[in-house]
């Protein structure tokens, strides 16, 4: 769910016609590459790395106007959590804030792997993707309490993979305890105004 949060965000800003880059920071499991970019040869810990220019490793695709910075396929290794902590990421960002007005990361897992925590550091604002009544209340808290240092740029939280069918018996606000004060008044659920 967080990556087709990152993605759809990322590609809404761009289609309203802010200069938007989408940068691919899961170098275990990129899916907004394998989706968005599958054959990309370089990305983002190419660049951080100085073994390509930043703007031969972004991608733009022409019909929205989104950048993407990937993350290629099978180019992880043990040393790119280090990398992650590195002046070399800041560096990086540091180019891209010049370039654009907003930047999406889609970052991995954060309660599994350090390398998120390291990416927060260099987020402006921060959301967190949930899973529906899969994510287990322990790791939000832990990934709050991860998030410490940076806790002030926690703007909110998404939630993913939703059941709708389920969520229809969690609606509280049409339930008759809310809706029978209106309805006493004359106003039929529904009504405008």
């Amino acid at each position: 769910g967080k990556t087709t949060v990152a993605v759809n965000l990322a590609l809404s800003l761009a289609t309203l016609g802010f200069r938007t880059l989408l940068v691919d920071c899961d170098l275990r499991n990129p899916g907004a590459t394998r989706s968005l970019c599958p054959k990309a040869r370089s990305g983002l810990l190419q660049v951080a790395l100085g073994n390509e220019p930043i703007e031969r490793a972004i991608l733009v695709d022409r019909g929205s106007g989104l950048s993407v910075l990937p993350a290629p396929l099978n180019n992880y290794d043990q040393s790119a959590s280090e990398l992650m902590f590195s002046d070399k990421i800041g560096a990086v960002f540091g180019q891209l804030r010049q370039r654009y007005e907003l930047i999406v990361l889609d970052c991995p897992p954060l309660v599994p792997l350090v390398d998120g925590r390291a990416l927060a550091e260099h987020a402006d604002q921060i959301v967190l993707t949930l899973a529906w009544d899969k994510t287990p209340r322990d790791a939000v808290l832990d990934a709050i309490d991860m998030l410490a240092p940076v806790r002030d740029r926690i703007l909110g939280t998404v939630l993913t993979l939703v059941d709708m069918h389920r969520l229809r018996h969690y609606d509280y606000y049409a339930s008759s305890a809310y809706i029978k004060p209106y309805a006493d008044a004359g106003l039929r659920r529904g009504a405008a105004l």
